[in-house]
């Protein structure tokens, strides 16, 4: 991608550490100078109390706004909105630990830079990197969430975003506090809800593969209670998307 194409981009994500020294503040910083290292500008919305992690971020040249209000689906409005007050045509939603992911965003930029996607979720070729229990777990959930949507060829539990102008604000509009009574939290629903809300009405939602390596600081990410947390994410995902892609009229496998 050009240099002048990369102006068009913005990254966006969120943090919350209480030490510059935990091992996903670590990541978070790593992200940052990934996306300086690859030509993007990234902003990050911080919840920290740590001014060392503040500090670290900047130097790796991020631009860092306090988060305003609470919560984690409030936290991702915020990074959201500061995307969308920037020149940058593509907002890009990144988890904070993916810095190996940055220099493989590329090609999932392309699609809605000329206009053939709307949003762009990245497809991670293999979990072969991820902790054992987990590939487990994420496959199980991509395919209960790809047969409820019609839509096996989506990694839904990749986290990243690439998004044109008017996806981002659709994903923004999402606030459990003032939906109706299919409200269904405001966590990581952001994330997947308005995905359902675009499947239905046509704004085109593509895959793209990626060869992604999970960051191998992670790996220690795997213990009883870590599993326990998983298995609960999985089935109040494949839940909570069933419900609204019921309530959409969309049609499974």
């Amino acid at each position: 991608m050009k240099v002048h194409q990369k102006s068009k981009v913005v990254l966006v994500t969120t943090t919350c550490s209480q030490s510059v020294n935990e091992m996903r503040a670590k990541l978070a910083i790593k992200t940052c100078w990934a996306a300086r290292d690859n030509g993007y500008k990234i902003i990050v919305v911080d919840n920290s109390p740590s001014l060392d992690f503040k500090e670290a971020l900047r130097e790796a040249e991020a631009e860092v706004i306090d988060q305003k209000l609470p919560g984690m689906g409030q936290s991702r409005r915020e990074c959201i909105y500061a995307g969308l007050n920037t020149e940058a045509e593509i907002i890009v939603w990144l988890e904070p630990e993916k810095y190996t992911l940055v220099p493989l965003l590329e090609p999932c930029i392309y699609p809605v830079l000329c206009g053939e996607a709307s949003v762009v979720i990245p497809r991670r070729r293999n979990l072969d990197s991820y902790p054992q229990y987990q590939q487990w777990s994420e496959y199980a959930g991509n395919w209960s969430l790809g047969n409820i949507t019609g839509r096996p060829d989506l990694d839904f539990y990749n986290g990243p975003r690439v998004m044109s102008r008017n996806t981002a604000s659709i994903l923004m509009s999402y606030n459990a506090n003032f939906l109706s009574k299919h409200s269904y939290g405001d966590n990581w629903e952001i994330l997947f809800i308005p995905i359902l809300w675009l499947l239905k009405c046509g704004p085109v939602v593509k895959s793209v593969t990626v060869d992604y390596i999970h960051p191998i600081e992670q790996l220690v990410e795997d213990d009883e209670i870590m599993r326990a947390k998983r298995d609960k994410q999985r089935r109040d995902l494949i839940s909570t998307v069933a419900l609204e892609a019921k309530r959409l009229g969309i049609k499974g496998l």
